[in-house]
């Protein structure tokens, strides 16, 4: 037998393998799909500039021995690096939502 769940927004008893609600149609994933392709795509876009900026600082810094000044830009750089990973990981996560499991 299905393991069985609530429905997300009308809280009716459901299987937990259906991607959308049989009684009020409820589909967590496809809501704000537009927007998390663009939040993506920026994403992914920020996570390959910061990566060669990083790249690139961290080897022009040592060549010219001025690692210890380029160090908030490397720590600025790391946050931007680190929100875009973030962002990436809460639109996977969104996309494998079903009714059941969807946080409320």
């Amino acid at each position: 037998m299905d393991e069985q769940g609530r429905c997300g927004q009308c809280r009716s008893l459901i299987s937990q393998g259906v991607d959308r609600c049989p009684d009020c149609g409820y589909e967590p994933a496809s809501q704000g799909r537009i927007i998390g392709r663009i939040v993506g795509l920026l994403a992914v876009f920020t996570l390959c500039v910061t990566t060669g900026v990083l790249g690139y600082l961290s080897l022009l810094s040592l060549q010219q021995g001025t690692v210890g000044q380029a160090g908030p830009l490397v720590a600025a750089l790391l946050g931007l690096w680190i929100g875009a990973a973030v962002a990436l990981v809460a639109i996977f996560r969104g996309r494998t939502r079903t009714p059941t499991n969807d946080v409320v």
